[in-house]
């Protein structure tokens, strides 16, 4: 069986954090799957312990419209 995940809530704004694996788990029962290229950029990225906002940038322009 595979490893349980958990979705929590911030205790300031109420919303629901749901983290890379739990998010993984529930686009898989979607038929949704990260591409390996997009996968070893997150790995890089957390590699770098980049910020979310360069984060961001890096996706969006990588992946952007």
């Amino acid at each position: 069986m595979s490893k349980k995940t958990s979705i929590t809530r911030d205790a300031r704004t109420g919303r629901f954090v749901v983290g890379r694996q739990a998010f993984a788990a529930i686009s898989a029962v979607e038929g949704l799957h990260m591409p390996v290229e997009m996968a070893a950029d997150f790995r890089e990225m957390d590699r770098r312990d980049a910020s979310p906002q360069v984060r961001r940038k890096v996706l969006s322009g990588k992946y952007g419209k």
